[in-house]
């Protein structure tokens, strides 16, 4: 009978070793490192759970070296490029999101279906507007207020956010 062998077990190489206990040995640093520090390989011919050979680490210093900055850009832009149109809007919307205003997709659907799905001013919805509703934020700090039409969040802009203007508009409006 033969005895299974454990990840403690000597005869181990360092490979098989760090296998077992779900780290991996950077190809290119030699460092052991967990298999988190390391990007999914999804090539098709890789079983799924599988990690690419170099680390995180090695691999971005390697893409970021002046040599391999254009082929890297190319290289993205065909991968962007290649994808159907709704994917890359979808794509550019949550970018935008992300870096304009530090949400998610599912940040700005939790939003909108708080505001009953329709702007927090007026409660037009996306359908009825035939757009997207905008991301009001303050300006000074950044902090989100909530999602309006494109009426709604241009009378913002227009009245720079000062309520004696909406004051004095609303007089107006009444006859006064």
């Amino acid at each position: 009978m033969s005895e299974e062998p454990n990840a403690g077990d000597a005869t181990f190489s360092d490979e098989q070793q760090a296998h077992l206990e779900g780290t991996k040995i950077c190809s290119r640093c030699g460092v052991v490192k967990p298999k988190s520090e390391f990007y999914a390989d999804r090539r098709e011919s890789r079983p799924e759970g599988s990690v690419r050979s170099a680390c995180k680490e090695c691999q971005e210093a390697e893409r970021m070296k002046p040599e391999n900055y254009q082929r890297v850009l190319e290289s993205q832009k065909r991968r962007y490029h290649s994808r159907p149109l709704e994917e890359r809007r979808v794509i550019n919307r949550r970018t935008h999101l992300r870096d304009v205003y530090n949400i998610t997709l599912v940040d700005y659907d939790a939003m909108l279906e708080a505001q009953g799905g329709g702007c927090a001013i007026c409660g037009v919805t996306p359908e009825e507007n035939g757009r997207r509703l905008c991301v009001d934020h303050d300006h000074e700090d950044g902090m989100i207020r909530g999602l309006l039409c494109t009426v709604c969040n241009a009378v913002l802009g227009w009245f720079e956010e000062d309520p004696k203007r909406f004051q004095d508009a609303i007089h107006y409006l009444n006859g006064g």
